[in-house]
């Protein structure tokens, strides 16, 4: 009976402190700018709250969640509070290696897999996990 007790003890210690695990900070956290020609000028800033500043000649804020269980990764950007993207969500694929962070996105739906015309390609500036 105490060995039973004991043992339960043991395991409502150890999931207690699982539940208390913080999350990994997101890869993406960090400022990144455009090196491909299609993204020249732009940049963003991703903060860990899941705000982030994209930059497109006048910065504005968004909100991001990214979901790196999926391969390629996912990334949704909301928040547009003016502009074609009003209230609406941008669906992309990134893929980040080392401080480069390539990305894809379509307006209704997260794209197939890259297309070589539409990528953009970000080199992290700062920041990061």
């Amino acid at each position: 009976m105490v060995n039973h007790l004991l043992l339960s003890s043991a395991t409502a210690l150890m999931l207690a402190s699982c539940a208390h695990t913080p999350p990994k900070p997101s890869p993406l956290l960090g400022t990144w700018t455009a090196t491909s020609q299609n993204a020249a000028g732009s940049s963003f800033h991703f903060r860990p709250d899941g705000s982030a500043t994209w930059n497109l000649g006048q910065p504005f804020e968004i909100r991001y969640l990214i979901n790196d269980s999926s391969a390629p990764t996912r990334l949704d950007l909301s928040g547009f509070q003016t502009g074609p993207l009003k209230g609406r969500t941008l669906y992309c694929l990134i893929e980040l290696a080392n401080d480069t962070l390539r990305m894809d996105c379509e307006p209704t739906a997260h794209p197939a897999s890259f297309n070589p015309g539409q990528t953009q390609v970000f080199t992290r500036q700062s920041g990061g996990a």
